[in-house]
């Protein structure tokens, strides 16, 4: 995985537009940090739009396995112990197995890891729906200034979660200059 990351940062960083070079691989390879296989994957998805061995991958794995892993705290290799060993394929396969004491006896899934897995789980059914504070603050800062520069509006500040959520609140509120 690894190489894939460097790869997709070599090609965000480029300069120049890699739309020219996609459909030869050869051409592609020959850019440093690219090799041989990287170069076909992007050439056969600039061509297809899809990868096949990606494709292929992503069938053999269910698809409730996606929200496990998004759950805090489990990483990819932990989320494969659960399914290979615990036949967990989803979060509430995982929840019910937990429950019943199912993964108990899997390696690394002590009494103290699984009741971190299931505080997880709560956690993310509680916070279901909210953004995080780094995707919500530049979105509100937008909003209150916008609002702030409105016919008639003297003072402006968000307010809820992600007021109580900032370090420096004071740094945020929006006052019409000479007021």
């Amino acid at each position: 995985m690894n190489a894939v990351t460097k790869v997709a940062r070599l090609l965000e960083e480029m300069p120049e537009d890699i739309g020219a070079l996609a459909d030869d691989p050869k051409a592609l390879a020959g850019i440093d940090g690219i090799g041989k296989s990287s170069a076909e994957k992007i050439s056969e998805f600039s061509k297809t739009g899809t990868i096949k061995d990606f494709d292929e991958l992503k069938a053999s794995i269910p698809q409730g396995l996606i929200d496990v892993l998004a759950l805090p705290g489990l990483g990819p290799k932990t989320v494969g112990l659960l399914w290979k060993k615990g036949d967990v394929t989803d979060v509430e396969s995982l929840e019910r197995k937990i429950d019943s004491g199912e993964l108990a006896d899997i390696p690394r899934m002590g009494k103290k890891t699984l009741d971190n897995i299931k505080d997880a789980i709560e956690f993310s059914r509680r916070s279901a729906g909210r953004l995080r504070l780094g995707d919500a603050m530049p979105l509100a800062e937008r909003l209150v200034e916008r609002v702030a520069n409105a016919e008639g509006v003297t003072r402006t500040a968000y307010a809820g979660s992600l007021r109580r959520g900032s370090r420096n609140d004071r740094r945020h509120r929006h006052t019409r200059r000479g007021e």
